[in-house]
């Protein structure tokens, strides 16, 4: 209607990959630079919860330039800033929504695992009921420490006495493992058997003592390039469009997915991995109803045996 106060002073809506880009722009014609709080004030009106005027980009335009402290927090926010001499020069074709493009074109994801325990174990074996919960939280104990002295659990004397070690038949060995590692999609593993002082040391974990002979540690490292396929979505609600990318890649036993949410500042990413590696000597696991079975074989051979008695 004439005369009808506009919500933008300019509204662009371009499309870019099949998504839709809407860029709005606000000019100021004031006597002096463009404050924090007007910029603070824009942001809010476009990219708050309760915006009135969803849009992907924002750019402001001011006759007398902006004060630091609104340059300082329009960058933090994602804001362009133009003077009107910057505005009279300025591409405007380039205020599309140039990340929808740049992720659109990505084929290829770099990978890389810093060596890291993959695995760890002693000997002697452990009882079955306690081993997991003893190998993550009991303490080390050494053959020359006082009875309240203790070493951290296993997990950190690995990491320090054989990840992080200076030792130089170890450091060689974790080099060896970083280079095959660049050959191979599922990375590389080192299996390293640490035989500890004579003496007695053991695991203490509630009031209970565990011996600890040698501690088998097997390391793991990825570092590759894996293909991958990068998505645009739009999704559309009653509070307006959200763009975002999805983002698939396979690298030999893992599965990577992102999701890139676009809006004001920086991208937001969500990221989700699995490992589908299993250790060849590793048995797989029954279901409950093949394990009720099991039991129940078992009980009938005890009872069959006892009768024989």
């Amino acid at each position: 209607m004439p005369g009808k106060k506009r919500d933008v002073d300019i509204l662009l809506i371009t499309h870019e990959d099949g998504t839709r880009i809407r860029v709005a722009y606000e000019a100021k014609d004031e006597k002096r630079p463009t404050t924090i709080e007007r910029v603070e004030q824009y942001w809010g009106k476009y990219f708050s919860p309760k915006a009135r005027v969803p849009v992907e980009r924002l750019v402001m335009v001011s006759r007398n330039g902006f004060t630091d402290g609104a340059i300082t927090k329009a960058s933090l926010l994602g804001i362009k800033l133009l003077t009107l001499d910057e505005a009279k020069q300025f591409d405007w074709a380039e205020t599309g929504w140039s990340k929808a493009q740049e992720f659109s074109k990505i084929t290829s994801l770099k990978v890389e695992f810093p060596p890291h325990i993959d695995r760890i174990d002693i000997k002697p074996q452990l009882p079955a009921a306690v081993k997991d919960v003893v190998l993550r939280c009991g303490q080390m104990h050494g053959p020359r420490c006082k009875a309240n002295c203790m070493h951290g659990t296993l997990f950190a004397w690995a990491e320090q006495n054989i990840l992080r070690s200076a030792h130089p038949e170890m450091v060689a060995g974790i080099e060896d493992m970083k280079a095959r590692a660049l050959t191979d999609p599922n990375g590389a593993r080192l299996v390293v058997d640490y035989p500890l002082e004579l003496g007695e040391t053991f695991l203490r974990y509630s009031g209970k003592s565990f011996a600890v002979e040698s501690v088998e540690v097997e390391l793991h490292t990825v570092n590759g390039t894996a293909s991958a396929t990068c998505t645009p979505y739009t999704m559309t609600d009653d509070s307006g469009d959200q763009n975002f990318h999805h983002l698939k890649a396979n690298l030999g036993n893992f599965e990577f997915q992102f999701v890139l949410k676009h809006g004001d500042g920086p991208t937001n990413i969500g990221y989700k991995a699995k490992n589908h590696f299993q250790a060849k000597s590793a048995k797989p696991r029954k279901n409950p109803r093949e394990r009720a079975a099991d039991r129940k074989q078992q009980n009938k051979a005890a009872k069959k045996k006892g009768g024989k008695k």
